[in-house]
């Protein structure tokens, strides 16, 4: 195995995303979504770490170089992050991640944290992980044929919102008016309270330009599905969807808060279900964390995690204070811990020096 670094994507992209497919990685391990995570959110210093056996790419990790220290190029606008590769470019990849001079590494949104923990121990670093999120999901092959994924309940709101009007299901993929679609998704998507509270699409220029590059980069290879609920021809919903290797990922979603009494995202999620079992995927990844809505409709959830691992005995203290106390006084654990270790290394400079002087 032969490992290199790329400061960039685009040298390894094509490689990249051939291997995810190889490999049966998710939509979100290949170089499409992270180029557009790194356009619209990246600081610090992209790092891809690359293994080959002989020519051929067999392993891929994406890291930020910041502070001394690497990070995964993750937010919570990620749903999974994870090495890309067979098993044994995954591990090498993660040996290499370590074999890296850094202070500490903390990678978020981790499915399987167990090879890069391995790793970490394996480099003298200490290592604490931790679950960050658990993501819903419904198992629709589990559905047998004729079985409605919808409760009584669900078929009730339904009924209920048909009394304005034809309710249809408008699925959209990104092949023609695209700037249209997505205007209209994103209007819905941030009307309400997301926009009152910052957290729509179109509160931050950085969140738009990061979804419009997903949905661009996705409409052009086919895994994108734009879901809009209409009533009497009116979008009051809507679902931005990633379809890909069996499977269906609810990215983003939102309503009209002027039909709230009527549920109209729920009615959605059912019809999104009933649309996804049609057409043949096997299962359906609400992502995020677990919420009742999501909840009712799921077979089980997928958890992720937090990995934390630092280098030396005073700041392995600190990562242990920083889950056990908290992150407040985790903060000021480390500043007092990159003081102590800033006045070992002096202290030990002088007595180098005075060593030197004889």
């Amino acid at each position: 195995m032969r490992v290199h670094r790329e400061a960039a994507i685009e040298p390894i992209a094509e490689e990249w995303e051939a291997l995810a497919t190889r490999t049966n990685g998710t939509v979100f391990d290949g170089p499409g979504w992270l180029g557009a995570w790194w356009h619209a959110f990246g600081s610090g210093e992209l790092e891809v770490v690359a293994v080959r056996d002989g020519d051929e790419l067999v392993g891929v990790l994406p890291l930020v170089r910041r502070a001394g220290g690497l990070r995964s190029p993750t937010n919570w606008h990620t749903p999974s992050f994870g090495p890309t590769g067979t098993p044994e470019g995954i591990a090498a990849a993660c040996d290499a991640l370590f074999a890296s001079p850094a202070s500490y590494v903390l990678l978020r949104f981790l499915e399987a944290p167990d090879v890069v923990a391995a790793a970490a121990r394996r480099r003298g670093y200490h290592v604490h992980v931790r679950e960050l999120q658990r993501s819903p999901y419904a198992q629709l092959d589990r559905i047998e044929p004729g079985q409605p994924t919808s409760t009584a309940k669900s078929r009730g709101r339904a009924r209920r919102l048909a009394s304005l009007g034809e309710v249809e299901l408008d699925v959209r993929d990104g092949s023609a008016a695209l700037d249209e679609d997505l205007r209209l998704a994103f209007e819905l998507e941030g009307s309400g309270w997301k926009r009152e509270a910052g957290t729509a699409i179109v509160s931050r220029p950085e969140t738009r330009r990061f979804y419009e590059e997903v949905a661009r980069w996705a409409a052009a290879r086919g895994l994108l599905r734009l879901l809009f609920l209409r009533v009497g021809g009116r979008a009051v919903a809507v679902e931005l969807v990633l379809a890909d290797g069996g499977r269906t990922f609810d990215v983003k979603g939102g309503y009209d808060p002027s039909y709230r009494t009527y549920a109209p995202g729920r009615v959605l999620r059912d019809l999104m279900l009933d649309w996804a079992k049609r057409e043949g995927f096997r299962t359906h990844e609400f992502l995020g964390d677990s919420e009742p809505w999501k909840l009712e409709r799921a077979h089980g959830v997928r958890t992720r995690y937090e990995l934390v691992a630092v280098r030396g005995r005073v700041r392995g203290w600190a990562v242990r204070t920083a889950f056990v106390h908290g992150r407040p006084l985790a903060r000021r654990a480390r500043g007092a811990v990159d003081r102590l270790t800033a006045a070992g290394g002096r202290r030990s400079r002088r007595s180098g020096d005075r060593a030197a002087r004889g």
